[in-house]
């Protein structure tokens, strides 16, 4: 479901292409959908992954909840700071009624 983001972010996680790392696949589609899914509950609605902004958010998800990263909380923190960007874009959140 996501092949271009796996295959994009085994290279920002600098894993090679090959088919030895295959294995981790479902592991990284796992952690796109939960960073999705989180951005989705924080009431971002515009969730389109060739979105360059969605696209880093997702990437530095996926790098902190990786594996067990030495600079999870500076990957965490990135990562609320570029949700908490998102959140105050309006084109991202829903319109309202008004």
């Amino acid at each position: 479901m996501y092949e271009s983001l796996i295959y994009r972010f085994k290279t920002r996680l600098r894993m090679s292409q090959d088919s030895q790392n295959d294995e981790f696949n479902s592991e990284i589609e796992d952690l796109i959908a939960s960073a999705l899914k989180d951005l989705e509950k924080a009431g971002i609605k515009k969730l389109d992954p060739n979105d360059p902004l969605i696209r880093q958010a997702v990437a530095t998800y996926v790098k902190a909840n990786f594996g067990q990263p030495d600079n999870y909380a500076e990957l965490k923190a990135a990562y609320d700071e570029q949700k908490g960007s998102l959140q105050t874009y309006s084109e991202y959140k829903e319109p309202t009624d008004g």
